[in-house]
């Protein structure tokens, strides 16, 4: 039954598959304000749901670990929630993205330490081969 249903999977079209597996995924996102960066996101089913790892980098610097506390996996559709600890307190990024192929693309909004808008943006991942 398995293996019939892993056939099943390999054999729709790239655009019918779902966010349904370990994955991991490496891209890069762009703010509305200027800035990019390399991104890199795992995607896992648990026991409990779904875990979404993500690091990113902000230009040349090293990459952050966001400590992800939300992530919803609806079909297609990719919903998540981080903190990452900056300098002046604790920031909050949500991501949403839709997949397409083997890719993952969407946008992300950023509050800062204050919880005013601090920046927004694009990002697209491929899955690593």
């Amino acid at each position: 039954m398995f293996l019939f249903a892993a056939v099943l999977l390999l054999s729709l079209p790239q655009s019918d598959r779902t966010v349904d597996r370990a994955t991991s995924y490496a891209g890069t996102w762009s703010s509305n304000n200027g800035g990019d960066g390399k991104l890199h996101l795992s995607i896992r089913r648990t026991s409990d749901g779904w875990d979404c790892k993500l690091a990113y980098s902000i230009g040349d610097q090293p990459e952050i670990n966001a400590q992800n506390f939300s992530c919803a996996v609806d079909g297609t559709k990719l919903k998540g929630r981080y903190e990452v600890e900056t300098d002046s307190g604790t920031a909050k990024i949500a991501l949403e993205a839709v997949m397409s192929g083997s890719s993952l693309e969407g946008t992300y909004s950023e509050l800062g330490p204050d919880g005013k808008p601090a920046d927004a943006g694009k990002w697209k991942v491929t899955a690593a081969q």
